[in-house]
């Protein structure tokens, strides 16, 4: 029965261990992420369980291997005669049950301090596996505090950082996410190391309670084995070990008074050799319970880390509650910056159609500009067309000046319609001035960009107004 449970209890073993290797590969780019919040302590606990599964996958081969083959030991047990111990002696143990090869005669023939000592390395070799699952969960326990502590120390630091940029009254928002960033990647180191940590503590710590069970199991199994068949086969195979009682008896029956003396020593040497060996019987069970007492010393460390482990984990939660009530005042913080700045949005707006209205205004001017450049163009056209003429009328008066007399009335009334056109020409000019005016004092209260423009339509205006004082004086002459 006993070792039915062990065989449930590997093949329990195998089942996790398979799952365990198909979540990692499914959850591989989450591990990866995980991995990247803490690189150095994550990527230690990681591997660390990575060797945590090898191990346990190795020892568990080992362990059915030797179940198997302890199986088949005592079945050909079972069939074979009691006087066939050497063929027993010669059985090929493998796996965990490796350390039995040959030593079947010693636990059969021999007394109980040999029987003890076979049995006490068995034990070793397979104490040895479930220490190295318990060293393991610890390890795993370690490595996911000093995790979570440098996530801690990351965390404190990044928010100092974030209440000098909150507390500096700084409207930028890049600069405020910035800051709560760096408490949220503390935060998460933490919590992924001390997630990985723990889960890799239990699941070793899983491992190491069901080889416990296992190899005491097997344990338990070869010793009774031992024990039921070993006065079977003492009582069975004479000469090998025989008692004090059948070496009397032989000795006895010799009748010879003479060797009662040599029997009396041989008794004292048997006796002084019974006393040497149950001393040395007590001091293989002193050093027993002492095993006992530091595997039950070890037991209370690893509770006692396991207690603290629990009280960090507390500690750590409630500084994460206080930093995520922080964190939580700085958002209110940046929410009431984000709703004030939605608040001046109408401003901007109403800002920005100002602008557009100025733009379409200096368009506005830049088109009159056009039109008043234009009718300067024509105002000069006239004055050369005027110009023109007055050369030729002075060409023609010098070479007609003996006939002035005789075609002034008609000279004069040709003046009078030019004087007439030049009136007209500047009551013209006058309308434009006015408009070059109002165009002036419209562009200087919109916006100081047109200054350039009414610099320029001013200088116009200037050129304009001295046109007219020429063309006046011009008519002037004319008429006298």
């Amino acid at each position: 029965m006993k070792l039915n449970s062990v065989k449930r209890s590997l093949r329990l073993i195998l089942v996790i261990l398979f799952v365990i290797v198909i979540a990692f590969a499914y959850f591989y780019e989450d591990v990866l992420e995980a991995i990247s919040h803490n690189v150095i302590i994550n990527t230690a606990i990681v591997s660390m369980q990575i060797i945590g599964v090898i191990y346990i996958s190795f020892s568990t081969i080992s362990l059915m291997i030797g179940v198997t083959s302890w199986n088949k030991f005592t079945r050909m047990a079972s069939s074979s005669s009691s006087n066939d111990i050497e063929n027993l002696d010669r059985f090929p143990f493998q796996g965990a049950v490796k350390s039995l090869n040959g030593r079947i005669s010693e636990l059969v023939y021999e007394g109980p301090e040999i029987r003890n000592s076979i049995l006490d390395k068995l034990k070793d070799s397979f104490s040895h596996r479930v220490s190295g699952a318990d060293y393991l969960s610890g390890l795993l326990v370690g490595l996911g505090l000093l995790g979570t502590f440098i996530g801690l120390i990351l965390t404190m630091g990044s928010i100092r950082e974030s209440m000098d940029v909150v507390t500096s009254g700084s409207s930028d928002l890049s600069a405020l996410l910035g800051g709560i960033a760096a408490p949220l990647g503390g935060m998460s180191a933490a919590f992924t190391a001390s997630f990985l940590g723990l889960m890799g503590s239990l699941i070793m710590g899983l491992f190491a309670h069901l080889l416990s069970s296992t190899v005491d199991n097997i344990y338990f199994s070869v010793e009774d084995w031992a024990k039921t068949h070993a006065d079977d086969f003492i009582g069975q195979i004479p000469g090998k070990n025989g008692s004090v009682s059948s070496i009397v008896g032989r000795e006895a029956t010799a009748g010879v008074s003479i060797q009662n003396n040599g029997l009396n020593a041989a008794l004292l040497d048997l006796f002084n050799q019974f006393l040497s060996n149950q001393k040395t019987f007590e001091n293989n069970q002193l050093k027993q319970i002492e095993g006992t007492d530091k595997l039950a010393d070890f037991l209370d460390k690893l509770i006692q880390k396991q207690e603290q482990s629990v009280v960090s984990q507390n500690q750590s939660f409630n500084s994460m509650q206080s930093i995520l009530g922080q964190i939580q005042s700085e958002l209110i913080g940046i929410n009431s910056v984000l709703g004030s700045i939605e608040g001046q949005q109408p401003i901007l707006r109403s800002i920005q159609f100002e602008l557009e209205t100025a733009n379409n205004a200096l368009n506005a001017i830049d088109d009159h500009a056009v039109k008043i450049s234009e009718i300067q163009n024509q105002t000069i056209n006239a004055i050369d067309n005027v110009r023109n003429s007055t050369e030729q009328s002075r060409v023609a008066l010098i070479e007609a000046i003996g006939g002035m007399n005789a075609d002034r009335l008609q000279i004069v009334t040709s003046f009078n319609e030019v004087a007439k056109t030049l009136v007209e020409l500047q009551s013209e000019i006058q309308g434009v001035r006015q408009q070059l005016l109002t165009i002036e004092s419209i562009a200087r209260t919109k916006t100081s960009d047109s200054e350039a423009v009414v610099k320029a339509i001013r200088q116009q205006n200037e050129a304009l107004i001295e046109c007219v004082g020429q063309m006046t004086s011009i008519r002037a002459s004319i008429q006298s």
